[in-house]
């Protein structure tokens, strides 16, 4: 059985704007990944994967079991 991952834009933007990130860059910035790969996903281009995950995870201090 295969799983998919979607983001739920309205969240992610949300927690975003909490710790401060107004802009897709400062975002991009704190997960550290490229600004095109945030606003790819925020597009619906690209689906998250395990490295912009993670990123978004510790950027946004989440803890994940």
């Amino acid at each position: 059985m295969a799983y998919t991952v979607r983001l739920r834009k309205d969240k992610f933007v949300a927690g975003a704007l909490s710790f401060g990130y107004l802009s897709v860059y400062s975002m991009a910035k704190a997960m550290k990944v490229q600004r095109s790969t945030v606003k790819r996903v925020l597009d619906g281009e690209l689906q998250p994967g395990s490295v912009f995950i993670a990123s978004a995870l510790t950027a946004f201090e989440v803890e994940f079991d």
